[in-house]
């Protein structure tokens, strides 16, 4: 526990780094590039710092792991609205829907965009579990979808691929908030 608190203490930084500045040594005296890089560094190796002691006073890494994979989950719903809304055939083209018509691209945005992105902004705002469980679940039912359809309609593993891997790590990013906490 010692050496942890030595470590967010405020040589952290230089002991991040590998590099220990002695009393005598100023750093304002490198050349423009390097006191930069030097600058960077010094402020990655802070917030590093600043993490692990978030870390610490936060509880175990298993409760924030809890707490952020439903968000992380939220964001990745938000920036797949996103491309839905405004980039519908990225989303269309790569599952084979074609958009013969202005109709056809208006419902593939309300679809594959507005939903999206109303489902992932109010789970942000609101970060209450029960909108991270109904999500889980509707990721989980878009996956079971996907092998029903491999059965039902043929559709090949090579096709369906893709679709089962996004469905399945965004159920896994918003349901496992909840497995991880209801664990421990």
């Amino acid at each position: 526990m010692a050496a942890a608190q030595g470590i967010v203490g405020a040589d952290a930084p230089s002991l991040l780094m590998g590099i220990r500045i002695g009393r005598g040594a100023r750093p304002h005296s490198l050349p423009g590039q390097a006191r930069g890089a030097r600058h960077r560094t010094m402020l990655f190796a802070r917030t590093l710092a600043s993490l692990v002691h978030t870390f610490r006073i936060t509880g175990s890494s298993m409760a924030v792991l809890a707490e952020w994979l439903p968000r992380i989950g939220a964001v990745f719903t938000i920036l797949l609205g996103l491309v839905g809304f405004f980039r519908p055939q990225l989303i269309t083209a790569s599952q084979q829907i074609e958009l013969g018509s202005p109709m056809a691209a208006s419902e593939a945005r309300v679809v594959f965009g507005g939903l999206h992105l109303g489902a992932g902004a109010m789970a942000l705002l609101l970060h209450d579990p029960a909108v991270y469980l109904t999500l889980g679940a509707a990721w989980s039912m878009g996956l079971l979808a996907r092998f029903y359809s491999m059965i039902a309609d043929k559709t090949s593993l090579q096709h369906s691929l893709p679709g089962i891997v996004v469905d399945a790590v965004m159920a896994g990013l918003f349901l496992g908030g909840h497995l991880l906490s209801s664990a421990s």
